[in-house]
């Protein structure tokens, strides 16, 4: 580039209007791709769902690059696969691909349509390169970030389910009546769920009934029953007061339906517990005392109360020894020779 005449005298060094055209162009394209990273941000920021941000996101891309008319843009991610209008694969692509902290993969490709003059990488310009890399970063830092606070959010609600287990079990152990336990266990339930501020709970055993505060039946429920070695029935049962985002079962989680079984297991062991112990001990004092034959009846009912619990509470141990009087004649092992020495020395192969 030669400076004119004029210029010269002035002193000054000033491009012709070629270079000047040039120079406004570049600065286009660089406003153009700082307007899809500010873009890019400014849909992150609208904390949508990741199909809803990366989709937008896609829909941005095309007008970023050099010849928009003639681009088109994909984002894959896991599964996921966002295009932008009138997409279809040629050669002339342009691709960054992202990571995230669980190994999960994904890809930026941008298309052009057709053939354009060669620059740095094909037709794609070097400041094309490092948009596609920070447009990467912006997406990479997003999912991470999503999957961060999923991570934080899951484990803080296992604590929660985990925390209602050990207040129900230590509740159990007082000692206290049964429509105390039950009680204090019904109002610290909706704790344990994922909106306590929207969950009452119920909990009805035989004639007992017990409410948290604020307790309305509504649509969106969860309920466990249980049943006890009298034959007496009941329940826990769990309302949100309005609705949620759909889950495993209805806005409940497939975790929380594992709570309230688990919740349901300890307190029909605990009620079985203090049913057993009663009858242990009407039982016992009806033998010291039994002289009368009037008693009998009173004294086999009980007998056969208890023996329907320890029925229950030994099932598998029942199971095993009602199959002892089974012989087993042959027995094939598969073992290596170090077992298989062991086995024979000792004579045995289970303690």
């Amino acid at each position: 580039m030669l400076p004119s005449d004029e210029n010269k005298k002035a002193g000054k060094l000033l491009p012709d209007k070629v270079d000047l055209d040039q120079l406004v162009y570049e600065n286009q394209e660089r406003l153009k791709e700082l307007a899809a990273i500010n873009d890019t941000s400014a849909i992150i920021k609208t904390g949508k769902s990741i199909p809803e941000t990366l989709d937008e996101i896609c829909q941005i891309l095309p007008k970023a690059w050099q010849y928009p008319e003639s681009t088109v843009a994909r984002i894959r991610f896991e599964e996921m696969e966002f295009t932008s209008p009138g997409f279809c694969e040629t050669e002339w692509v342009q691709e960054q691909a992202f990571e995230t902290i669980d190994n999960l993969t994904g890809t930026i490709s941008i298309f052009y349509l057709k053939a354009f003059p060669e620059s740095f990488e094909g037709p794609f310009l070097k400041e094309e390169r490092n948009l596609v890399m920070n447009l990467g970063i912006l997406i990479e830092g997003y999912l991470n970030g999503v999957k961060g606070r999923e991570g934080r959010y899951i484990t803080r609600e296992r604590l929660k389910e985990l925390t209602a287990i050990n207040q129900t079990t230590a509740i159990l152990r007082t000692g206290k009546p049964t429509e105390e336990a039950l009680h204090q266990i019904c109002l610290i339930l909706p704790r344990a769920w994922q909106y306590p501020d929207y969950t009452v709970c119920r909990i009805r055993y035989g004639n007992i009934v017990l409410n948290s505060p604020g307790y309305r039946e509504t649509q969106w429920t969860q309920k466990q029953s249980f049943e006890t070695i009298d034959n007496q029935e009941g329940y826990i049962q769990i309302c949100y007061l309005k609705a949620f985002q759909p889950s495993f079962e209805g806005p409940f989680l497939e975790e929380e339906r594992h709570l309230i079984i688990n919740l349901a297991n300890l307190i029909t062991g605990y009620l079985n517990s203090v049913k057993g112990k009663a009858i242990l001990k009407r039982s016992g004092h009806r033998d010291i005392s039994e002289t009368k034959p009037d008693q009998d009846g009173p004294v086999k009912y009980s007998r056969k109360l208890l023996q329907t619990f320890l029925n229950r509470t030994n099932y598998n141990r029942d199971l095993y020894h009602d199959l002892m009087p089974f012989k087993v004649k042959e027995i094939l092992l598969v073992a290596n020779l170090y077992d298989a020495y062991s086995i024979e020395k000792e004579g045995r192969f289970s303690e």
